[in-house]
């Protein structure tokens, strides 16, 4: 519909913008102006008149929600964004704890209204980091294979 209004609207201007180059100076070229600039309210318009006072709030609510849904998903990213950064935090610290210092990147999927840790990825120089995916395994809830420790 925009596009329909923007079409019509800059097809009047330009043809009027033609029709006032040919025309002097005077009043006839003001008279003409003023019937371009009712022309172009016209064509603004006439898409309008066809719309019903409840298509226009249906066309109103559907983009409301199409908007609405699209911050709740916005949201959600940053709060896995948020929550896989507090979690590799928390891995961090506790390989510290562990005397096996590494560095974590933690992906989670999404599970109804909150989020599962699917997958940790540890990057270690500690030769034996057994003990620090074991613990991790336990205190996530992940098997073990699903723990990947890259040495580096």
């Amino acid at each position: 519909m925009l596009w329909e209004i923007f079409r019509g609207a800059a097809a009047a201007a330009f043809i009027g913008a033609a029709l006032l180059l040919l025309v002097p100076e005077g009043a006839g070229r003001r008279v003409l102006a003023l019937g371009i600039g009712a022309a172009v309210t016209v064509c603004v318009l006439s898409p309008l008149q066809g719309l019903r006072g409840e298509e226009i709030t249906r066309r109103l609510q559907t983009y409301a929600e199409s908007l609405s849904q699209r911050g709740e998903e916005e949201e959600k990213s940053m709060q896995k964004d948020i929550l896989c950064d507090q979690i590799a935090a928390y891995i961090e610290t506790r390989a510290e704890e562990l005397s096996v210092p590494c560095a974590a990147e933690v992906e989670l999927a999404a599970d109804g209204d909150s989020f599962r840790v699917t997958k940790v990825t540890l990057r270690t120089k500690a030769e034996d980091p057994s003990a620090l995916v074991t613990a991790m395994a336990a205190e996530l809830g992940l098997s073990e294979e699903n723990i990947r420790c890259l040495q580096s």
